[in-house]
């Protein structure tokens, strides 16, 4: 059986929705991982900010699990976090924290240090007709580098341990670090990197500063078990990230 899966940073929910959505429907993926997903259900604010409403709406062939990290506005209540769907029957399997947990973190206009932001992995498990998948979805520790360090390091044994079971697995999402690392390294051991190390950058540079372009953040994982049949890294305009798209034969 062959799927077709993408993975994306939305950049605050969906500053560039319509976009987001013209992209989606026309690559037509069976799974889409998505970060900084936002659940507000508000009229007249930027679309952005009701992320699972509008993908309702407007992907409609799509189950949706969502995993809240944080909330950042109070009144009313907005949350924001991982978002997995797929068009095939999904059931959520849990939410794992790396560091700080879930709670109010607002975030101001002139906010540039995330570092102390929740971080996670969510897992979801998808049925098919190749039998179950589980999905992983990351937003991983944030920092001014993209090196190890002793919180990404437990950020990798965590995904390790977390997928150390799985039968047949993808793994994917924005790590915020850059693939030649030792934390990435230790999730090579179990798992086939989709991009390796091939990818220049996944910022969307003409969103981002010049000092963003030094390597990627955004990675793809898939068990061994699971062959890709083809991957790309499209330079759209839709996010501050730039997409990962894979077909991969289960």
């Amino acid at each position: 059986m062959k799927i077709k899966v993408i993975t994306l940073n939305l950049w605050h929910g969906g500053d560039l929705m319509d976009k987001i959505l013209d992209f989606l429907i026309k690559e037509d993926p069976d799974i889409i991982f998505c970060q900084e997903a936002n659940n507000g259900r508000l009229a007249g604010v930027p679309r952005g900010l009701n992320t699972l409403t509008i993908f309702a709406e407007k992907l409609r062939d799509y189950n949706q699990i969502f995993f809240p990290l944080l909330f950042w506005s109070k009144e009313p209540k907005i949350e924001q976090g991982l978002l997995t769907l797929s068009r095939f029957r999904i059931a959520e399997k849990g939410l794992t924290f790396f560091g700080p947990e879930y709670s109010y973190y607002p975030m101001p206009i002139e906010k540039n240090d995330w570092s102390g932001d929740p971080s996670a992995i969510s897992q979801s498990v998808a049925v098919t007709e190749a039998g179950e998948i589980d999905l992983f979805n990351v937003h991983g520790v944030w920092g001014y580098d993209g090196a190890d360090s002793e919180i990404r390091l437990k950020m990798s044994s965590i995904i390790v341990d977390k997928i150390g079971s799985s039968k047949k697995a993808i793994l994917a999402g924005d790590f915020n670090m850059f693939p030649n690392t030792e934390s990435i390294g230790n999730i090579e051991k179990n798992l086939h990197s989709v991009f390796g190390t091939e990818l220049k950058t996944t910022h969307n540079l003409s969103r981002k500063p010049s000092s963003y372009g030094q390597g990627p953040v955004d990675m793809m994982f898939v068990t061994k078990n699971i062959k890709v049949l083809a991957h790309y890294c499209p330079e759209v305009d839709i996010s501050d990230h730039l997409p990962l798209v894979a077909t991969l034969e289960i």
